[in-house]
């Protein structure tokens, strides 16, 4: 492959990233509904052990762990604000 065919696939690979996220996005604003009267937004142990499961997995396929929890991090922040707009 040469060079842009090389930036085309990342191309690919950053909209489908794109698309997952808007689609874990949804999920999230279904999780808010049923938040709504029942539970808290902000549950750390449940972060933890979503970030320690990512991090191993990171490990796994050969990424830098902290690179992919600082990733998951920011996606958990941005979820707690979507939701703490959904419910009032």
């Amino acid at each position: 492959m040469n060079l842009n065919q090389l930036r085309t696939k990342l191309d690919q690979i950053d909209n489908q990233i794109l698309t997952l996220l808007s689609e874990r996005q949804q999920v999230v604003k279904k999780v808010a509904q049923l938040k709504q009267n029942h539970q808290k937004i902000h549950q750390p142990e449940r972060e933890s052990e979503l970030i320690d499961q990512k991090f191993k997995q990171a490990a796994k396929l050969n990424l830098n762990p902290m690179f992919i929890t600082k990733i998951f991090e920011l996606i958990l922040t941005e979820s707690k604000k979507l939701q703490h707009s959904l419910i009032k």
